[in-house]
């Protein structure tokens, strides 16, 4: 057997070991498609992922332990992987790291994309990406008073590295909350009556859900 039929047999049991979440939506969700939003929070029938697919994740989490524990020998991480979650929303995720610059507390949200991607986000950045770390400092503690928070992106094709600040207005909040209002109601009352369109496209062609109607891929 090839090391890599062993890897990507490893991957996908750790895959298949994992938990479902249906008590909550996640985080990482905000701004995408509502139809897969609630297909995941029902634990609807979907397509397994592909292997490739499975090791980009895989590398993801490798960056993410190790900005965090870079950030832990460095003395400046207060918190990492810590669970947030909002039961009138009815909303979880996990903050990658809280950590602490000067007398300031800030939000970190790690994401490893490939190069292209990089350039196109530095030039017109991703929606998707701001709603989930706006609402992340939305549900982070009180108790260390959270002004900012910063999407920092790292290319693994050539390890650029970038980083962008935000904050979190009542006017960003409302949105927030709206989303969720409507997701939780077409989730209670009017599962069948979602039109909403994906924030953008091209999520159509990487949907795992072949139930839906727009699912673009050539999956059955």
């Amino acid at each position: 057997m090839k090391l890599i039929n062993v890897l990507n047999k490893h991957l996908r049991e750790q895959r298949e070991k994992e938990p479902r979440e249906t008590d909550y939506f996640r985080v990482s969700g905000m701004g995408q498609c509502f139809r897969k939003r609630l297909y995941e929070r029902t634990n609807a029938e979907s397509m397994p992922l592909d292997d490739r697919t499975l090791r980009v994740f895989m590398v993801g989490n490798l960056y993410h332990k190790y900005l965090q524990s870079v950030c832990k020998d460095a003395g400046v991480l207060v918190e990492s992987e810590l669970e947030v979650k909002d039961d009138i929303f009815n909303i979880k995720g996990h903050i990658d790291a809280i950590v602490k610059i000067g007398d300031e507390h800030v939000l970190y949200d790690f994401k490893t994309v490939n190069s292209r991607k990089f350039t196109y986000i530095k030039k017109e950045g991703d929606p998707h990406y701001v709603k989930q770390l706006l609402t992340y400092l939305w549900l982070a503690p009180k108790k260390y008073n959270i002004k900012e928070a910063r999407l920092l992106y790292i290319s693994k094709d050539d390890m650029r590295m970038y980083e962008q600040m935000y904050t979190l207005d009542d006017n960003y909040i409302e949105s927030i909350k709206k989303e969720m209002e409507e997701l939780n109601r077409y989730l209670k009352d009017e599962p069948e009556e979602i039109d909403n369109s994906p924030m953008q496209d091209w999520e159509c062609n990487y949907c795992q859900y072949s139930q839906c109607i727009k699912n673009k891929t050539k999956q059955p």
